[in-house]
């Protein structure tokens, strides 16, 4: 069984001007629009992936949750959605419930550019300190 557990659902918009102020001058092209027909040629031979979008609010990233459940119905590659969340938003909590409604699996961080509170949650294995909450 071949498992791609990295792989995005974004298109230019969810970048904000990260990808062009700090990826393009490294790569030298806009940001790729990820199509589920692009994906679905990309995926051949996978059995399995996860697929998610790209969350980091102080930078002004974002791939909607609605995108990702969206994008998981058009592609006709076996894939399990991801939400990206970003722990230093004030309403985390609310996000995470809304994507768990559409059936999105929770991703710790949604992009490197977050703060250290995700680090810790990463490195510590709770997210609670993180998203300010003692108890869920």
């Amino acid at each position: 069984m071949i498992l791609d557990v990295h792989t995005h659902s974004m298109i230019s918009e969810h970048w904000g001007c990260e990808w062009h102020n700090n990826w393009e001058p490294v790569y030298g092209h806009p940001a790729d629009e990820v199509t589920p027909e692009k994906y679905d040629a990309a995926m051949q031979g996978v059995d399995l992936s996860f697929v998610f979008g790209i969350k980091a609010t102080r930078a002004g990233m974002n791939t909607p949750h609605e995108f990702v459940a969206d994008f998981v119905r058009q592609t006709s590659t076996n894939c399990i959605g991801f939400m990206a969340l970003d722990p230093s938003d004030d309403d985390v909590l609310e996000q995470l419930r809304h994507g768990v409604q559409l059936g999105q699996i929770a991703a710790p961080a949604g992009a490197p550019t977050l703060a250290k509170d995700t680090l810790d949650w990463i490195l510590n294995g709770d997210p609670r300190p993180a998203l300010g909450v003692e108890s869920w």
